[in-house]
């Protein structure tokens, strides 16, 4: 076999720490003696079995003593051994490591920091073996990438499966891929978005607000209209609601997402501060002060507000044939209004927030 190459597995260096370093020995490989494993010839006349992961391949003349022969390789072998460095290199990076000696994992310990010292790489991994020119044997990302996107493009037509582990097997129909022309075909139009809304022409405080509601409802005050017909068919005593008292409790309804708190609590003024001059009492002031929503409108009120705001989405001549007739409207309405008020785009751009999948063991998933 002859190649030459270079391994962590001498003696003890002494050193000014605590951390035991051993000498980097050189020799050519005998042979192979199993599975990652070659029976290596050292240059000072032993012999010893190491792992592939312990080993680096080096140029023939590298540190070679002077009265040393450089011995006769075969193209043939050395291309052999080459080859079979490579493929261990890419398993290596694709399963799972097996169990290694205790010996093993010792030097496996020492081997990054003896690697910069003997002028390894920077660039060098454990468990990787340079080719002979110190270039890495796996592929890069732009060629694993090109050479997927070849493979797909064959499989134009045709039906593959692909099995999981949790929902079966899933058969999918491989399609070309398709690159619009225009990047942003929607150019040419005015609008783009919320149609018949200009920002300019409101105030910078009520612009979120005109926006939620313009797709919430199509007329939110039929809203308020509908709410209190509500009440007054409950014959419980409650106060018919203004159009302030149902803004109002859509404001808090937003708002009392923001605390990590029990609804009741948000009304809470437990947590006043003192005024100026005021004594101290048993009562601490809080860190994290409450939102004091009784400001804007007293608990039993707001309780009110929550029991009867769940009729506006209600349609009562649903309720015999439409199960879901309480709320079906409002998905009715939803979708309404998107499709008069939005002026959507007309490709759908893929990003990560609609792809939660992460490759978790090699850098490209598998995409070779």
């Amino acid at each position: 076999m002859n190649q030459r190459v270079s391994g962590a597995v001498g003696d003890y260096i002494p050193g000014p720490t605590k951390r035991r370093r051993r000498h980097r020995l050189y020799g050519h490989i005998i042979s192979a003696v199993g599975e990652r494993k070659y029976l290596v010839r050292f240059d000072d006349g032993s012999e010893r079995e190491c792992s592939s992961a312990l080993l680096r391949v080096e140029k023939m003349h590298t540190n070679v003593p002077p009265d040393i022969q450089l011995p006769a390789s075969s193209h043939l072998e050395h291309r052999v051994v080459l080859e079979e460095l490579a493929e261990e290199v890419i398993d290596q990076e694709e399963e799972e490591p097996l169990g290694a000696s205790p010996d093993d994992e010792e030097m496996e310990e020492e081997l990054g920091d003896v690697a910069q010292e003997d002028g390894d790489p920077p660039n060098g991994m454990p468990r990787q073996l340079p080719t002979e020119n110190e270039q890495p044997s796996a592929k890069d990302y732009t060629t694993i990438k090109k050479q997927a996107l070849e493979k797909i493009q064959s499989l134009i037509g045709e039906k593959v499966t692909i099995k999981t582990r949790n929902n079966g097997a899933m058969t999918w129909t491989v399609i070309a891929s398709h690159d619009p022309s225009d990047v942003i075909p929607e150019k040419e139009h005015n609008e783009y978005g919320l149609k018949s809304f200009k920002c300019g022409d409101y105030k910078r405080s009520e612009i979120l607000c005109l926006v939620f509601l313009k797709l919430l409802f199509k007329d939110w005050r039929t809203k308020v209209e509908k709410m209190n017909a509500a009440v007054a068919a409950s014959k419980i005593k409650c106060k018919p609601f203004t159009e302030k008292d149902f803004l109002t409790g859509l404001a808090i309804l937003i708002g009392a997402a923001e605390f990590a708190k029990r609804g009741s609590d948000l009304f809470s003024a437990k947590d006043q501060l003192m005024e100026e001059g005021e004594e101290e009492d048993e009562n601490w002031a809080s860190l994290c002060p409450d939102p004091h929503f009784e400001k804007f409108m007293p608990f039993g009120r707001w309780k009110e507000f929550r029991r009867f705001f769940p009729d506006v989405f209600a349609d009562e001549t649903r309720k015999e044939s439409d199960v879901w007739y309480q709320f079906s409207a409002a998905i009715d309405e939803f979708n309404e209004i998107r499709e008069n008020l939005i002026c959507g785009s007309r490709w759908i751009s893929v990003d990560e927030t609609m792809c939660a999948w992460k490759p978790r063991k090699t850098a490209t998933g598998g995409a070779s």
